[in-house]
């Protein structure tokens, strides 16, 4: 589905706007956080004219410090308006 979208003119704005970094947000055991081993299951697919209003994407890893973390954590997309 996400090649299928890409291909149709799409973008996946957090590779765009950070082409190094891996952005995981799913992290599938409980050490593999620590680890940095993790999986990117979350994506903004945006199209070219909306590239040119996003401001930052990051991935918030804040809520994996909670006491019962979930083995997700959010994708945040700040755009210009």
């Amino acid at each position: 589905m996400y090649k299928n979208i890409i291909n149709l003119g799409y973008y996946d704005s957090f590779r765009s706007i950070n082409p190094d970094d891996p952005g995981f947000t799913y992290w599938d055991y409980g050490q593999s956080f620590k680890n940095d081993i993790g999986v990117r299951i979350d994506h903004f697919l945006i199209s070219p004219y909306a590239l040119d209003i996003v401001d930052k994407i990051y991935v918030d890893k804040e809520p994996r410090a909670w006491d019962k973390p979930s083995d997700h954590t959010p994708l945040v997309l700040e755009i210009e308006i």
